[in-house]
Parts: structure tokens; C-alpha cells; sequence
């Protein structure tokens, strides 16, 4: 199974509607609001898998709304392309807490921040599908970024990436005061760290 992300959608879209403008085949695995604080009131995010990939969705960057589907969910005014990327880059939440949320999760991988987390020969990928519900109150997102350093010309290094996340978090927590836990994940390390 492949995972693709979907952004932008608006928040009266239903897991049914994303599905249906997929074609029904994806299995939906999360739908929650989008980490940025100024988006998350009017947008959501969700990962999809795929056991056969369709065919062009691979290379595929946005999907438009169709008109009709837009006024089915009562939707005014507001139109944008949905996105559609596999690569993970940024944070990406990976779940719905329906209650409060006590502590934010953020798992950083120096590889593919999705992939580096989920078990290789099935779909199940631990920080999606079983952390939030063996702990209630967490919101659970992911932070990518390339981390190809080796080699690189570039004048990117672990500092500016460091830089980067930190600056995402503060657009992500302006609407509450959550403990903050970060679990990094190098190749052939593991760093967990809690702040408050």
C-alpha cells in the first residue's frame, strides 16, 4: 500500500466526500485539521493508501473540487485545488483528538517522515494508528525535511532545519498551551525529548 497526503480540504468536507472525490478506492486512514493554527479552522488534512495505485495519481500535485460537490457541502466562496504529495515534507497531523489536547507528539525523521514510522511489509504505522488511542489527549504529527546532507551542496544543515520546525510550531500552537514532546529518528539513532 502507498500513502499519499492530501491538504487543503475544506472542513466541511466528510471522510465520504474526500472518498468519493477519489473515486472510492483509497482507503482513508485520517482526516484531522490542518496543523497550521490560521488554517485550521477552515482546512483539513488527510492520508489516503492505495493497494493499486490509479493510474496518473502518482504524478499527480492537485485534485480541483467540482462545483457540485462544493455546494453539497455547503460551501461558499471559498475554493482552492486540493494537494496531493507523498513526500511528507512539513508537518503533517495524524490524528483527530476529539477532546482536548494535552500534548502535541512531533516525530522527526531524518529519512521519509511518514515511511520511517510505519512497519515495511504492512500499513500499519504506530504514531497513526496506535498511539492516539492508547493515550487520549495527544494530537500526533509528523516534521520532514530533506535530509540529505551528505555530499550536499547546499548550504541547508541540521541548524536551519532545527530553525524551520521550530518556526512551523509556533503557527501550529497559537489556539492552546499543550506540552510539547518530540521523538527524532536518524538513521541508527533515536532521540526522544519533552518540553513543556
Amino acid at each position: 500500500m502507498k500513502t499519499f497526503r492530501i491538504s487543503n480540504i475544506p472542513t466541511e468536507f466528510t471522510e465520504a466526500d474526500l472518498k468519493l472525490l477519489l473515486g472510492g478506492c483509497p482507503d482513508v486512514d485520517s482526516l484531522a485539521p490542518a496543523a497550521n493554527a490560521i488554517d485550521a479552522p477552515r482546512k483539513q488534512v488527510a492520508l489516503v493508501s492505495f493497494e493499486t495505485i490509479p493510474e496518473g495519481f502518482e504524478t499527480l500535485r492537485s485534485i480541483k473540487i467540482p462545483k457540485e460537490m462544493l455546494r453539497k457541502a455547503k460551501i461558499e466562496g471559498r475554493r482552492g485545488d486540493l494537494k496531493v504529495d507523498c513526500d511528507f515534507l512539513g508537518l503533517t497531523p495524524l490524528n483527530r483528538e476529539s477532546g482536548e489536547i494535552v500534548m502535541d507528539v512531533v516525530a522527526v525523521a531524518g529519512g521519509h517522515a511518514f515511511g520511517a514510522w510505519k512497519a515495511k511489509s504492512a500499513d500499519f504505522m504506530w504514531l497513526r494508528d496506535a498511539l492516539p488511542e492508547d493515550i487520549t489527549g495527544l494530537r500526533v504529527l509528523t516534521y520532514g525535511f530533506n535530509a540529505k546532507l551528505v555530499g550536499s551542496t547546499s548550504f541547508a544543515g541540521i541548524a536551519s532545519y532545527a530553525t524551520e520546525l521550530l518556526e512551523e510550531l509556533k503557527g501550529t500552537r497559537d489556539h492552546y498551551a499543550a506540552s510539547l514532546f518530540f521523538s527524532v529518528l536518524f538513521p541508527g539513532t533515536m532521540r526522544l525529548k519533552g518540553a513543556t
